[in-house]
C-alpha cells in the first residue's frame, strides 16, 4: 500500500526552533498511542536529515542546521517501523540564533564620526547594532564580529545601551552592554 500522512501523531505537530538548537520529538500510533517498535525519523525525506536541513535522530531529537536552508521551515516524518505505511509529519519553522554581546569597542565615545566594533556570537548576515534607540546598519565582519561606522551627534551624551539583532528576530534583541 502507498504511505499515506495518517495513522502516527508527532509532537509537537508545530514548532519553531533557532539555528544550531535542539527540539525533542515523540511519536505514538493513533488510537493505540502505542510506540512498539519504534519509529524511523526524517527530515524533508532525508532519512537521519543532513547539515542543510538539520539531523535527527533514532529517539527523535532534531539539531537545526548552524545557517538558515532557504526555505526556512522543514517537514519532520516519523514513520512507524512496526506499521511502515503509517506516519505523522510536524511542520517545523526555523529561525535565526539570538545574538550574544559580549564586548563593545571603543568603550568610551566621543561626537563625531566612529567605527563600533561588537563582540559576541551567533551573528548573521543582515544582523544590525542597535545604539541607543537606532538601528544601524552593520558590516559582519565574521559570525561573532560585527561592525558600524556612524555619526554621534553633540547631543548624545551619558551611557548609551548597545544590543545586537539579527533580521526575523525581532524583537529578540540580545543582552544590552551597557
Amino acid at each position: 500500500p502507498v504511505p499515506v500522512a495518517a495513522g502516527v501523531t508527532v509532537s509537537p505537530a508545530t514548532v519553531s526552533v533557532r539555528a544550531a538548537d535542539t527540539q525533542q520529538f515523540s511519536a505514538a500510533l493513533q488510537g493505540s498511542g502505542s510506540t512498539t517498535g519504534g519509529f524511523s525519523w526524517s527530515v524533508n525525506g532525508i532519512a537521519g536529515g543532513d547539515s542543510v536541513v538539520g539531523t535527527i535522530s533514532s529517539s527523535g531529537l532534531y539539531t537545526a542546521p548552524g545557517v538558515l536552508p532557504n526555505p526556512t521551515s522543514v517537514s519532520i516524518r516519523a514513520t512507524s517501523n512496526a506499521e511502515p505505511t503509517k506516519y505523522g509529519i510536524s511542520a517545523t519553522s526555523l529561525l535565526n540564533p539570538i545574538p550574544l554581546l559580549t564586548d563593545v569597542n571603543p568603550r568610551t565615545i566621543g561626537v563625531g564620526l566612529i567605527t563600533l566594533h561588537v563582540v559576541g556570537g551567533r551573528y548573521v548576515s543582515g544582523a544590525t547594532i542597535n545604539f541607543g534607540g537606532t538601528s544601524l546598519p552593520a558590516t559582519l565582519v565574521s559570525s561573532s564580529h560585527l561592525s558600524a561606522t556612524f555619526t554621534i551627534p553633540s547631543s548624545q551624551t551619558g551611557n548609551i545601551s548597545i544590543t545586537v539583532s539579527n533580521p526575523s528576530c525581532l524583537p529578540c534583541p540580545s543582552t544590552p552592554e551597557a
